[in-house]
């Protein structure tokens, strides 16, 4: 069951151990992201990810990553849209060493003008090299989070980059680190002698006050929910479909939305890969994204497809869609075993357990304090009732379909009939 520490100056340290396993997972949460980032600053998180490794190793006088090796811990990040992940995987006994370690995310930034300079051209060869602009998500996301912050990426572009001093770094890097926006999560083999120290050393940290007010709600794009079939197109030599679906967070719960994304996309018996792939041949494989806020959110699917099968792929996912609700009491028997016969099995993965009850408990809004309580959670959805999901979000309405493909050879029009 989850458990709880806050320091003396208001760190909160969430844990969910097993002193069943050979390991620890040791993580940090921040909210920050594209979510909260203006068009001047977007990147900015990520772009600080990078400064903290690096500043941590020039602390250490160059010596963070033999220490890393030498102690056999792995130490990474991520920045995703809402948030930022930096967090440390080890042997039980290297928790004192990785907790110091990761503690020096909360030195000042102190890397001379030089360093900032080579990680800003290590993270526009990275912008370079992802080619997000180029990129169908991109240019769907343009779409479905028009004139909101969610439209950005999260590396951001390089002429912001170039922006990034390290008084900004440092003032950011302030913000971020005050009361209430960030928090730990341990899991694994950590025992209450190692999370006291934890806490100890926490206690330490200075913690501005008060703390920036961020709930993970994300800015509602003018036409969200009434988008009657919105059709952007991008011209390209090759073909690419995406299907994005609104949905409002709050009318579903997390184990609702996540049987309905299993049953779209995930496994050989998916609605995507057995109408697309499997039955068809018109695709090998394919991408499914359920990208949610606590507020709203969007489910979206993306696959390449030939010239030639272009039209008949789009009246598929439609057809397949629109009949989804009534095999859905077939197609729920193969997906939630997952959720219920292997619910046990995630936690004996230390890191993807830390990152799921962190993400679904503190990033939104969950409350489940334990694997049983998710696993009823999930027992609780009916065939029934996500026949009703389905029915509701994949409306005309809710859908924005993004295309990659020869502009001059695609009917719009030919396409809104299929999907009227």
């Amino acid at each position: 069951m989850e458990k709880k520490q806050r320091t003396e100056n208001g760190i909160d340290i969430f844990y969910y151990p097993n002193r069943h396993t050979h390991s620890f997972c040791l993580s940090l949460y921040i909210r920050a992201g594209a979510l909260y980032e203006s068009d001047e600053d977007n990147g900015i998180t990520h772009f600080l990810e990078h400064i903290l490794f690096r500043n941590i190793n020039y602390l250490m006088e160059g010596r963070l990553y033999k220490e890393l090796d030498r102690l056999g811990l792995y130490f990474n990040g991520a920045t995703y849209k809402e948030f930022m992940q930096l967090f440390i995987v080890g042997a039980p006994e290297h928790f004192a060493e990785a907790a110091q370690l990761l503690s020096k995310v909360f030195e000042p930034i102190v890397l001379p003008v030089s360093e900032i300079k080579t990680e800003q051209q290590r993270v526009k060869a990275e912008i370079r090299e992802s080619e997000d602009f180029k990129s169908l998500d991109y240019f769907a996301g343009t779409h479905a989070w028009k004139d909101t912050p969610l439209r950005n990426t999260i590396l951001g572009t390089k002429g912001n980059v170039n922006t990034f001093h390290k008084k900004k770094i440092r003032q950011y890097q302030s913000e971020l680190f005050s009361a209430g926006n960030f928090f730990f999560y341990v899991t694994g083999n950590a025992g209450e002698e190692d999370l006291d120290a934890l806490a100890a050393k926490l206690a330490g940290v200075s913690v501005i006050v008060p703390c920036i007010e961020r709930e993970n709600a994300a800015p509602l794009p003018q036409d969200f929910l009434h988008r009657d079939i919105s059709i952007n197109v991008k011209n390209s030599r090759y073909f690419m479909v995406q299907f994005s679906y609104d949905f409002v967070t709050s009318n579903y719960t997390a184990a609702e939305l996540a049987l309905l994304y299993d049953v779209l996309s995930s496994g050989e018996n998916s609605l995507m890969h057995q109408e697309l792939s499997e039955k068809r041949g018109m695709i090998y494989s394919f991408s499914a994204t359920l990208e949610k806020y606590n507020n709203i959110g969007r489910i979206y699917l993306t696959y390449e497809v030939s010239r030639r099968d272009f039209y008949d792929s789009i009246a598929i996912v439609k057809d397949g869609l629109t009949a989804l609700p009534e095999t859905m009491e077939e197609r729920l028997l193969y997906v939630l075993p997952e959720y219920v016969d292997n619910a046990y099995m995630i936690y004996d993965d230390n890191e993807n357990f830390n990152w799921q009850r962190a993400y679904e408990n503190h990033i939104m809004d969950g409350d489940s304090l334990g694997i049983e309580e998710t696993k009823k959670s999930f027992q609780a959805v009916t065939a029934a009732r996500l026949s009703e999901v389905a029915t509701e979000i994949f409306t005309p309405q809710n859908l924005v379909l993004s295309i990659k493909g020869e502009k001059k050879r695609i009917d719009t029009e030919k396409i809104r009939k299929i999907l009227a």
